[in-house]
This record gives C-alpha cells, structure tokens and sequence, in this order.
C-alpha cells in the first residue's frame, strides 16, 4: 500500500521518492478523516485502473464511486481527459500535458469528429495559456451542466454522459 503524506508547503503526495505523485493541496494539516477519504479514493482509481493524480483525484471526486468501476461506460476515455471542449462541431480531449522543458509542454489531444477520433498534439509555451488559444481557434469548455466558467471535471458524471451521448462517442474504446 502507498503512503499519503503532506509536504510542508501542504501538498499531498502519493507514494514515495521519485515515484511520488502529488494529488492534493491543503492550506494547513491534512486531517486524519481527508487522509482516510483520499486513501478509499485512490485505491478505488488504482482498482479500475485510473492513473493517480491531482486531476483524476479531482475529476472524480463527486463521481467516486457511485458511477466508476471497472467496465463504466466511457471509463476509457474519462480516465485519461484532463479538459474537453467543444466547438466547430466536435468534441477536443486533452488527454496529456508533458513538459518538454522549462519553457514549454506538449499537449496531447483527441478529437471526436462524430465519427472517429483523431489525435495531435500542440505545443504549449511557458507564457501562452491554452485555453484563450483554444478560445480563438472557436472552442469553449464543453457544457456539461457545470457552473460557467468551471472545467467539465466540475459537472455531474451524469452532465458528462449526456455531452459524450449528444456527440455520438462510443462508449466503449474503437
């Protein structure tokens, strides 16, 4: 079993060493009842097979686990979106943001044309945010039913069923 354990500048980890892998952030001390709802969260991820990190651990957090397990409809592709958003008549995936260097990430990215997906990635600079390029490229966040504003990790497991549903994506992986 990985420990979780909080760093002094109050992040949370997941693991240890290198392997470690931050999932949350606190101002103040991790309570003993957060450390133990973290810990049923993160072995239910690793037992449908969902990378652990601070996005899943966030995306999931009001679906966890009424609507996860293993053989969810879409599980395939929810466990790897960091955003979605839509525009020009598709779906866009982020389903990766790698550091080259200091200066920049790759973002990796599959697009749901309605009938295939497609993938490419993007390079991102340090100074560009990706979201007011993907503003002027004609996407928005994609409407979940989340607040305005909010990423769809903030929708109900529901509101993101009812948006891939609205595309056509398959519910399992093609």
């Amino acid at each position: 079993m990985k420990p979780i354990w909080q760093d002094t500048k109050g992040y949370v980890w997941y693991g240890e060493g290198d392997d470690a892998v931050e999932i949350e952030h606190f101002i103040g001390r991790l309570s003993y009842h957060d450390a133990c709802e973290m810990r049923e969260r993160t072995d239910h991820l690793e037992k449908i097979g969902v990378p652990v990190n601070s996005r899943t651990m966030v995306w999931y957090s009001d679906w966890y686990p009424s609507y996860l397990w293993a053989g969810s409809p879409y599980l395939w592709l929810l466990k790897r979106a960091c955003d979605i958003y839509e525009g020009n008549g598709v779906l866009l995936f982020i389903v990766g943001r790698e550091p080259i260097n200091k200066d920049a990430s790759l973002i990796n990215i599959k697009v749901w044309t309605g009938k295939n997906f497609y993938k490419f990635a993007l390079i991102e600079k340090w100074n560009e945010n990706f979201y007011h390029i993907l503003r002027n490229l004609g996407y928005e966040i994609a409407d979940a039913g989340q607040e305005e504003n909010l990423g769809v990790c903030y929708s109900t497991y529901e509101g993101v069923v009812r948006l891939l549903e609205k595309y056509d994506v398959p519910e399992d992986e093609p």
